[in-house]
């Protein structure tokens, strides 16, 4: 996080355990704003009926950590709603 939202400390630990082929895309969209696959902007976008949907065998397994993770460490202007995916991206400059 280079602007003013800073992570708290201990991200890279609680990132350990997040499934391993999230964590790309998911530091991509809090780094950038750059939109992540369709299962993370469920989670991001707090729909878990889309989330559990989406989810492959590893990343349904990996829902507690990586919501965890939004919660415990990531600002809150980036996640818990659609309106808040959509504002973090036009934040970051993505589109």
């Amino acid at each position: 996080m280079r602007d003013r939202y800073v992570m708290e400390r201990g991200w890279e630990d609680a990132l350990e355990r997040v499934p391993e082929h999230l964590r790309f895309g998911l530091l991509r969209y809090l780094d950038t704003g750059l939109q992540p696959g369709a299962f993370l902007c469920a989670v991001i976008s707090n729909d878990l009926h889309a989330a559990v949907s989406l989810a492959d065998p590893a990343a349904f397994a990996g829902l507690r950590e990586l919501t965890s993770f939004l919660y415990n460490y990531c600002p809150s202007p980036c996640w818990g709603s659609k309106a808040a995916l959509d504002g973090w991206r036009g934040l970051k400059g993505a589109s």
